[in-house]
């Protein structure tokens, strides 16, 4: 939005994350809440955080540069979602 030719990402672009799918969350929470049978949920897919900045950039038509800095926090290197203990309740 503000045509710029850098955007900063903290650390090194190599953690992996996954993303719930919105239908997915929503039955769980309804699942939770009100205790009915739901299917089951959405395959699951890890996405490289510096492969995520790029695919948004791709989608958005911006062409700048990444500019990734070590020196700070990675995070997580893996950040998973545990679904046993919801299976485990039906």
């Amino acid at each position: 939005m503000r045509n710029a030719r850098t955007v900063e990402i903290w650390g090194t672009g190599t953690p992996k994350c996954e993303f719930p799918y919105v239908d997915d969350l929503a039955d769980g929470l309804a699942f939770m809440r009100l205790g009915s049978r739901l299917p089951e949920p959405g395959h699951r897919d890890e996405i490289i955080i510096r492969a995520l900045a790029e695919l948004l950039a791709r989608v958005a038509g911006w062409s700048g540069e990444f500019v990734y800095d070590p020196n700070k926090p990675d995070g997580t290197p893996r950040k998973i979602m545990d679904v046993s203990k919801p299976k485990a309740l039906g």
